[in-house]
Formats: structure tokens, C-alpha cells, sequence
């Protein structure tokens, strides 16, 4: 298929046939697309997390509506209990049917997925905790177990069956096997951090080094060892664990299979783990009330050394990196590479005579059952878990892992999206026994968790922020072609490679050139436009798929032996860029970031005090100088008011987004520039803007692509099951499909009726109910663009 722009209107060749253009818009939520105006009513009800004062504008607790308790999927909660699962007719080449729903959450707007589908009255599918373990070193690959009993704790070990074992997955949730089933019975696979086709686990034999790409055990590391939980270094150097009863810590180095061992002297804490400054060491705290007094003790388990640090126990471990720890009460540690400790402790809240709280503490992970997880470990965004009891909704949060210089209050919190996941009993009233055990991609931008609101125990991915796209984007001429460069973004352990974009002009009208992800950090474009200015973009593409806003644009100049005049410059920028989150940054105070899947690029900023103005600034790229336009996206229940490079912008009251136009101009030099934005009126977001040299440039969106077309649909049956099948042309940009199911004729598909978000053209329809289900299907793309959907057909159960 080729894409070629004519007289300004985008023409799609290919079969015969015209397919129509569609502007990408700035909503960047992947399945932001399928809020309802009734969602959209209900988004815009929920509160800013103004944390200053309790009582005027607190970020209070949601309780369920009868909706966001299940994120409005009726149509999946119905079907939760139907029969036993046919696990062979779902089974081909030793590949399940994909089980994956995509849908968005109803309290920010954000991307999330069921990824496993088993009925309440089979255990279900469970994540381990510990670390990053459940996701491989580049994002390909997720495992976790598919348990016959769920564990308080986490998977018992299992000997692998077709139905039974460990689970890998890709990383964009399709393709569920069984694997390691050679392996005999194991504990849950621990992914090495560094070597995506690596895993570990203990087996009879001992430790064991495992293939995910094969699915197959590899070979013994060393004979006759067992564990508690195993553990890997973050360096992958290392293996190492103990027994529930303690006695010993073994440490095994992965490589040659040299052991090392030093004493316990009792019981310790399951959060025991390397010491990811110095993997030599190992950070534990002994049980049995010595952790009340004595504090984190590490070990280094080559030489036997041991010192401790005076830090108060985290029931719920928290996350360590290589520079802070981050635990769940919630304090932060900074680790000393020269004394080998932990300390001082710091607060994450700061209780004054303006700020009181009352259970269930909001801003205490710990007392309401919850987890933690900080990455990339030299950043400050930490995301912590909540697990409430109904008629509380429990949460995936976000929170900045530094302390106030001054004043009273919490740092900036923010709800992620709701886990719906139930604490003391499931939605039968029988006891909970599943646990929420995050974990987060190594590039921060994904987070695996377990829930209960279906089943007994599934599993759950957010998206918890866009990759970033590349840095330094250059374009020169090299002949008749165009050579572009780039240099990879700073967290890229997950990307798969980068699509590259076109445009005649600054700012719009992008096209993806690109057939497939580019591996390297370099592309010709064969076939520029020479007679005219050309501007190029490129977006980091995940493994998972998912994808980063386009990069800064580069700009090359005409190929022409006679004066072009210079076209119109339209600088875009996030407004989040503003608030630093490295680890010599402030901690945010009277600006704040929010996330919403109505933003681009998820998140926004926001003026949380009314007592005192805020300011921040960010940097800007300015290729040519000039006066520019400050044209910003803009919200404020009561209005909004921001100044940005000196301009005034001000928006009206409103729930919506609002674009809105400074009066005047400013004066920029070329060259790298500090751009300052300033508030004083409470509650105004500003998400992102554009300095624009043509005044009157009006912002739909960046990117110009196709409207997928819709499929047709058929049905069949199955061991009398209904078998459903589509086909039609498959969009350039296509990402998966949305099923839908109904009990009535004629109906809309919605985030109501939807049962299954699959990548494939077959789908059987295992947990139909009695009666005649009518069934629509659609084809979703990467930019989260919904084609019509196909026919209506009707299967008779």
C-alpha cells in the first residue's frame, strides 16, 4: 500500500481501493477512544489532588458507583462464571487464544488490560513480586504462574501441563503459553535483568537457567540448592536466597556457578534482596522483633562483613535502587556506597497544623495492604498500590520520592488508575487470598498486577507512561535522499526500534514513512520532496507496542537552486517536561503533574496552592528566530490562567480541554531556550503548548494517518462453542481488534459489551451465555483510531 499527498488531500493506494484521512488528535490514551460522554461527565467529577489542606480540595477515596468498580466491562462480569474453561479447543501449535481486553480506566482515562481469563471457579493467574522478576530485560516477554491454588505469598511451585505451569506472554499481552514443562516442577521464573532470552528458577534439581524465547530449560546453574524466594542481582551477575527458617544465605554467580555462603542468625523478612549500589552485599531485616530495634542489615557475602542502619521496617518492602530506597509508609533512604548503609530516613509527608489525616491513611500504602515500585531507579516517580476494601476502590498511585524543603503536606500523588482489586472478600463474599505484587517494566513504562475483580486471581497491565522518543533528530542531504540520524532516548532497554514521520510542514500533516521498525538509529528517505521544506519526526516503537510521541522535528531545507521562502515554525512542547523528576530535583510544591488519557503524552501540570504562585521551566529547541505565538491546551473548573514565555493565556471555565491564543508575541533567539510557565489561579492544567510564528495556526493534531476499515464478520461453532472469524483489509497501522458481545439486536458496541481485545482473525466464544449473542467485531491501530464496526451476526447457545 503507498500513501502519497496530492494537492493537500491524502490518497491510499492499494486493491483498488481510497481509504480517507483522519487526524491523530492529542488524546493519547491508547483506548481513551472508548470513554462514553457519561465517563466523560464522571472523569471531569473527580477531584484535583490538592493535598495542602484535608478539608478544601483533598484528593479523597472513590467509592464504587456500580460502575467503576469493573470499569463499566458488564458484558466480561457476566460472563465470569460461565463453565468449565476448554482449554483444548483454545490451544494451537501450543499457543493459547489470546485473552487480552484492552479498555480504558474510568478514573483517569488510562490504558489498561486483562490479560488472563479464568472463570471464579478455577484459581487463576498470579504475578510473583519480588523486583522486576515478571518482565524480560527488553519487554518481549511477561511470565507469571497459572496456579491450580493461588498463594497468600505468591505461586507454589508446579510441574507444568498443558493447562498448569508458568505462563510466558508477549509483551503486548497476546500469545499466553505454557512453558518449562522439560523443567519438572519449579518455582515462578525470575527474569534476568539484563539478557531478554534468560530466566531462573529452583527446580528438584536446583538452580536452573531457563530459555523464554524456546520456552525450555537450558541447563543446572548448580545441583541441590532450594529457596525461599529467589532472588537475582540487578546486575545479572548474581543468584541468591535462603530457606523460610533461615540457617544460611547461598549466593550463586550465574556465569561459572561459584557459591558462596554466610550465616543467618534467625528467621529473616521475605523482602530480602542485593543491594543494587554493590552486589556484593545483600539487605535484609531479621524477624522476631529485631527489626523494630535493629534496622536493615547487609551483609556482603563474599568477605562476611556486616553492618546495619537505623531504618524502621517496611512490612511491604518497597523498592531499592541503586541510589534511593523507596518504602511504603512512605519514607525514602539514600544508599552510602562508602559506609555500605541505608539512612537517614525521610518522610513523605509532613504533618503540620494545616494538615491532618484519618484512616484509611491515603498517603499509606502499607496500612491498606499496598506495594510499591520505583523505575527507572534515577528518577523520582514511584508507583505504589492501594488494596482497600468495598465500598473503597482500590488504586495503582504514582507519588514523587522526595520530601518538601519546606511547609507541610504530602508530596505530588496522583491516582494511576483504579485496580478495583477487593480486600477482604472477592465479589462472591468469599475470602481474598490474592495480593497485588506490582511489577513494573524496566523502562517504567508498564505495571503488571494482580486483581480479584472477575476472577480469584488475574492479571492486570497499566500503562503508566509513553516511551520517549529519540533525542538530537538531524536530516541532510546525501544525493537525492535525505540521511536521518538520531540518538536513542535516555531509558531504551524496552524499544524495539522507531518509526519515522514526514510532513511539507512545521507542526501537522506527519505520515508515517516507514514500512516496520527502524532496528538502528538512522534512515534514508529515497523519495524527499526536493522542490520544498521538509520536516521529520520519529517515534521510539516498544516491543509491546507501545509507542512515543514524535520527537522533535527536523527541518531540511529545499533541494533547489533558486530562493525558497522560510515556512511557518510551529514548536511543540509538554508541559509535564516543566517538573524535573531526576534525582537532584526539587520536590514539586505549588505546581503539580496529573495523569490523564485525555493529555498527550498522559500527563499535564496543574497549579495545586492558592496561597502562593508557581513556577517552573523547561527547555525549548528554537530553530529559526522570530516572534512567536503561544497557542496552549488549557482547562479549569473555575477557568484557567497561565503565563508562558511571557505571554498571558487565559481559558474560560470548563471540564474540556480548550486551545487558547495569547494576544501578543514573543520575542525567541535560535538556539536552545528557557521557557518559564507561571499560575497563580488554583486548579488551572495546562498540557501542552506551541510557539507558533504563524499566528493563526489552529491545532487538530500532529499526525495524519487512515481511517481503518471495518471487518466483515461470520460465525461457525465449535465443540458447541461459537467460533467467530473476520476478515478485511488490515489497517497499515493496525494494533488488534475489539470483540463485542450483546443479548440484544441491533446494539452499539461500547466498553459495555466488550469481551475480548485479540490480535488474531479467530475467536472462540468459550463463556457465551443461554440464548441467542450477537457479536460485532473492530479493528483498533496503534493510534488508538476504531474502525466502524462490521456486521452483526447472532449465535443461538
Amino acid at each position: 500500500m503507498r500513501v502519497m499527498l496530492m494537492a493537500g488531500t491524502l490518497v491510499v493506494i492499494g486493491a483498488g481501493f481510497l481509504q480517507a484521512e483522519e487526524v491523530v488528535g492529542y488524546e493519547s490514551g491508547l483506548a481513551t477512544h472508548m470513554l462514553l460522554a457519561e465517563d466523560r461527565e464522571r472523569l471531569a467529577k473527580l477531584p484535583l489532588q490538592d493535598l495542602v489542606d484535608q478539608r478544601k480540595g483533598r484528593y479523597t477515596h472513590i467509592q464504587d458507583d456500580g460502575v467503576m468498580g469493573h470499569w463499566g466491562l458488564d458484558a466480561i462480569r457476566s460472563r465470569q462464571d460461565i463453565g468449565e474453561k476448554p482449554y483444548k479447543l483454545l490451544l494451537t501449535d501450543g499457543v493459547y487464544q489470546t485473552e487480552r481486553v484492552i479498555f480504558p480506566d474510568l478514573g483517569t482515562g488510562v490504558t489498561m488490560m486483562k490479560l488472563s481469563d479464568t472463570p471464579y471457579g478455577e484459581a487463576g493467574d498470579e504475578l510473583f513480586y519480588f523486583g522486576k522478576a515478571c518482565w524480560n530485560a527488553d519487554g518481549s516477554v511477561m511470565t507469571w504462574m497459572r496456579s491450580r491454588k493461588a498463594g497468600l505469598w505468591g505461586p507454589a511451585a508446579q510441574k507444568g501441563d498443558d493447562v498448569y505451569g508458568v505462563l510466558l506472554s508477549d509483551g503486548d499481552g497476546t500469545r499466553p503459553r505454557i512453558a518449562f514443562q522439560d523443567a519438572g516442577t519449579v518455582k515462578v521464573p525470575i527474569c534476568h535483568p539484563t539478557d531478554p532470552g534468560l530466566a531462573y528458577s529452583v527446580s528438584e534439581e536446583g538452580l536452573i537457567e531457563l530459555d523464554l524465547r524456546t520456552g525450555t530449560k537450558r541447563r543446572v546453574v548448580k545441583e541441590g540448592l532450594r529457596a525461599w524466594w529467589l532472588k537475582l542481582s540487578p546486575d545479572g551477575r548474581y543468584a541468591g536466597s535462603t530457606s523460610y527458617r533461615g540457617g544460611k544465605f547461598w549466593v550463586v554467580e550465574l556465569k561459572t556457578g561459584k557459591m558462596w555462603t554466610f550465616p543467618l542468625e534467625t528467621r529473616i523478612h521475605d523482602s530480602y534482596r542485593f543491594v543494587p549500589g554493590d552486589t556484593d552485599w545483600i539487605m535484609f531485616w531479621y524477624e522476631g522483633g529485631r527489626f523494630r530495634t535493629e534496622g536493615i542489615v547487609c551483609t556482603n557475602f563474599k568477605t562476611g562483613r556486616t553492618v546495619t542502619s537505623k531504618v524502621r521496617f517496611d512490612w511491604n518492602h518497597g523498592d531499592v535502587g541503586r541510589f534511593l530506597g523507596v518504602h511504603c509508609s512512605p519514607y525514602i533512604t539514600e544508599w552510602n556506597g562508602t559506609t555500605k548503609q541505608w539512612g537517614p530516613m525521610k518522610s513523605l509527608k509532613q504533618f503540620g497544623p494545616r494538615f491532618t489525616d484519618s484512616a484509611p491513611d491515603y498517603a499509606n500504602p502499607v496500612r491498606a495492604g499496598g506495594y510499591l515500585q520505583h523505575w527507572p531507579d534515577d528518577q523520582l516517580w514511584a508507583y505504589p498500590t492501594r488494596y482497600t476494601a468495598r465500598p473503597w476502590l482500590s488504586e495503582v498511585q504514582c507519588i514523587f520520592a522526595k520530601p518538601f524543603a519546606k511547609g507541610y503536606g504530602r508530596v505530588n500523588y496522583f491516582r494511576i488508575c483504579f485496580s478495583n482489586h477487593r480486600r477482604e472478600t472477592d465479589r462472591k463474599g468469599a475470602k481474598s487470598i490474592v495480593l497485588s505484587r506490582p511489577n513494573i517494566s524496566f523502562d517504567g513504562t508498564k505495571l503488571l498486577h494482580n486483581s480479584n475483580v472477575f476472577g480469584r486471581c488475574e492479571v492486570l497491565m497499566t500503562v503508566l507512561r509513553k516511551p520517549l522518543p529519540p533525542r538530537d533528530l538531524k536530516g541532510v542531504w546525501k544525493g537525492p535522499a535525505v540521511e536521518l540520524s538520531w540518538t536513542t532516548p535516555k531509558y531504551h532497554q524496552e524499544i524495539r526500534g522507531y518509526h519515522v514521520y514526514r510532513s511539507s510542514e512545521s507542526g501537522r500533516g506527519f505520515t508515517q514513512i516507514t514500512d516496520g521498525p527502524v532496528a538502528g538509529t538512522s534512515f534514508v528517505d529515497a523519495r524527499p520532496n526536493g522542490r520544498g521544506w521538509t520536516f521529520y519526526a520519529v517515534r521510539s516503537v516498544e516491543h509491546s507496542k507501545l509507542e512515543s510521541g514524535l520527537s522533535a522535528e527536523a527541518m531540511v531545507v529545499p533541494l533547489v537552486n533558486m530562493p525558497v521562502p522560510a515556512p511557518p515554525l510551529r514548536i511543540f512542547a509538554e508541559a509535564e517536561e516543566a517538573v524535573p523528576a531526576d534525582l537532584r530535583a526539587p520536590s514539586p510544591d505549588a505546581i503539580w503533574v496529573n495523569v490523564s488519557g485525555t493529555a498527550s503524552n498522559l500527563y499535564y501540570i496543574w497549579q495545586r496552592r492558592a496561597d502562593e504562585p508557581g513556577k517552573v521551566t523547561l527547555r525549548v529547541n528554537v530553530p529559526r528566530a522570530g516572534d512567536y505565538t503561544v497557542i496552549a491546551r488549557m482547562k479549569g473548573k473555575d477557568g484557567a490562567a497561565f503565563t508562558v514565555a511571557g505571554q498571558s493565556l487565559e481559558a474560560a471555565p470548563g471540564d474540556a480541554w480548550q486551545w487558547v491564543r495569547s494576544p501578543g508575541t514573543v520575542k525567541l533567539a535560535a538556539g536552545e531556550r528557557t521557557i518559564t510557565i507561571e499560575s497563580s489561579k488554583h486548579g488551572s492544567c495546562l498540557d501542552c503548548f506551541y510557539l507558533s510564528t504563524d499566528a493563526n495556526f489552529e491545532p487538530k493534531g500532529r499526525i495524519v494517518t487512515t481511517t481503518p476499515d471495518k471487518p466483515t464478520l461470520d460465525a461457525t461453532s465449535v465443540g458447541g462453542y461459537p467460533k467467530l472469524s473476520w476478515q478485511g483489509a488490515k489497517d497499515e497501522r493496525f494494533h488488534y481488534y475489539n470483540l463485542y458481545c450483546s443479548r440484544q439486536a441491533g446494539f452499539t458496541p461500547g466498553r459495555a459489551t466488550l469481551i475480548a481485545s485479540p490480535d488474531g482473525t479467530e475467536f472462540l466464544d468459550w463463556q457465551t451465555l443461554p440464548g441467542r449473542n450477537y457479536y460485532r467485531v473492530t479493528q483498533v491501530t496503534l493510534d488508538g483510531l476504531e474502525s466502524a464496526p462490521s456486521n452483526e451476526v447472532s449465535v443461538q447457545k
